[in-house]
């Protein structure tokens, strides 16, 4: 709005198929700094394997701190650094040649990467350890809690729109309409200033009648 052109921070990290690749994608402005500013610093990678993992562990416990001061803070942060480290155990470089490997074993990272990545916002966005350990017992239909409830269902409905929008919208459609558009130029210029309009009378309209929500790092 203002003619300032700022970095990408995020990358449709929603399509990645590791934890590595998440992380590059998601938030790419707080993982750089981390980088460039705690991990190369304490040694980054040119050092030994487990001097290496050391610092890749304060890297994370710091990541999870600076989201909050609470421990399910710090158990996200570490959440992700086991699954960076197993990632780099077991893969090593080859987790920069993922796009090359077949399409079933890309099917199966991208499901596995996802799962991780659901279990990892239980943790961010529960008020407690409890909490999140009691939501994910629910996930699971522990205690005999059905999995599709009247509840579920009133929130599908109430939701069902974003829920769409987001599943489209969480992979590269947009980059894919806007090369064709641009293809021709007076047709992007036009739905691109209709589509902003539209996106901006919509936001305002959410912001008058929306309730009090507080800042979600108020706690910290």
């Amino acid at each position: 709005m203002f003619g300032f052109k700022f970095n990408e921070n995020f990358n449709y990290p929603y399509v990645s198929k590791s934890i590595t690749e998440f992380w590059h994608r998601w938030h790419i402005s707080l993982s750089t700094w981390f980088r460039d500013y705690v991990y190369i610093p304490l040694g980054g990678s040119r050092c030994s394997k487990a001097r290496s993992f050391f610092n890749m562990f304060v890297v994370w416990l710091l990541t999870g701190v600076w989201h909050g001061a609470s421990w399910n803070f710090v158990v996200w942060g570490l959440y992700y650094f086991i699954f960076l480290v197993i990632e780099k155990s077991l893969l090593g470089d080859k987790i920069k040649e993922i796009d090359k490997f077949t399409t079933w074993k890309k099917v199966i990272l991208h499901f596995y990467t996802l799962i991780i990545v659901l279990f990892g916002w239980v943790i961010f966005r529960a008020e407690s350890l409890t909490e999140a350990f009691q939501y994910i017992e629910k996930m699971f239909g522990v205690f005999d809690i059905q999995f599709v409830d009247i509840y579920f269902v009133s929130f599908i409905k109430s939701k069902l729109v974003y829920f769409v929008f987001g599943l489209i919208f969480a992979a590269p459609v947009y980059k894919y309409i806007e090369k064709v558009l641009n293809k021709h130029k007076y047709a992007s210029v036009a739905l691109s200033s209709v589509v902003m309009i539209t996106l901006f009378i919509i936001t305002i309209s959410y912001l008058v009648k929306g309730t009090y929500n507080p800042f979600i790092y108020f706690n910290f």
